[in-house]
């Protein structure tokens, strides 16, 4: 081999680790893309699984709160109810009573002068 054959050769090897190199950087890139591009969609799957996830809490808090409210509300008018039943039922005697107490106050206040 003379040095024109290495020369040639060392140039030619030289092209071709040019050449791998490139391809190594491009396969580089596209590997970077590809992992950036999937950790992307990750993140993206992860927010929407949680946000999912914070609407069906915030229903359940919401039914429930309703569910709630509804309860208190019967409760209530339960206790109205019975409330004015036993008004129903004592006012008359509660009445009488205070009428007589009344009639022998003025009684008394009469019969004392």
């Amino acid at each position: 081999m003379n040095l024109r054959e290495v020369l040639s050769t060392l140039i030619a090897t030289e092209d071709q680790a040019k050449s791998i190199v490139e391809e190594a950087k491009r396969t580089a890139a596209v590997k970077r893309q590809e992992a950036r591009q999937r950790f992307a969609s990750d993140r993206e799957a992860r927010i929407a699984e949680a946000r999912e996830q914070a609407r069906t809490i915030i229903e359940n808090a919401r039914t429930a709160g309703e569910a709630e409210a509804t309860q208190i509300l019967q409760l209530g008018a339960r206790d109205r109810s019975r409330a004015e039943d036993r008004f129903r039922e004592r006012a008359d005697s509660v009445v009488s009573a205070l009428a007589l107490e009344i009639a022998v106050s003025l009684v008394s206040k009469s019969s004392a002068q």
